[in-house]
């Protein structure tokens, strides 16, 4: 078995699994009842990579806008989420600095507020979960 187990998003889960913090099963159950209710109780979202600082990208971002730092992959690639016009809109102001960015393969918002109207019913879910 390995020392040390580290997972990033939903990996977590497969971590906590390896780890014996959650046996497979649960696991597995967890990771279903998390993206069903993703998507049903969620609105259409989308995410970014932006190569550049987690400064830099905060000076993207828009007061009043419901986009978010979603993710600090390294010191130049931040992951941004929110509302697709937004996130567009982080893309085109990141281009109008001479930044490169990338919008990603995803239908919702992850690691963003966007979330909240999942989490009661995650929260309930969880409820039956037994953690090591």
């Amino acid at each position: 078995a390995p020392d040390v187990v580290v997972g990033h998003s939903v990996g977590e889960l497969a971590a906590a699994a390896v780890a014996g913090v959650l046996d497979i099963a649960d696991a597995l159950r967890v990771a279903a009842a998390r993206g069903r209710l993703m998507q049903e109780r969620t609105e259409p979202g989308a995410m970014a990579a932006v190569f550049a600082s987690a400064d830099t990208v905060r000076a993207l971002l828009v007061p009043g806008e419901r986009v978010a730092l979603a993710a600090l992959n390294g010191p130049e690639h931040v992951v941004v989420s929110g509302p697709p016009a937004e996130v567009d809109g982080v893309l085109r102001r990141a281009a109008e600095r001479g930044l490169r960015g990338k919008r990603l393969a995803s239908t919702r918002a992850f690691h963003s507020s966007l979330m909240e109207p999942m989490l009661d019913a995650f929260a309930q879910e969880l409820a039956g979960i037994v953690f090591a």
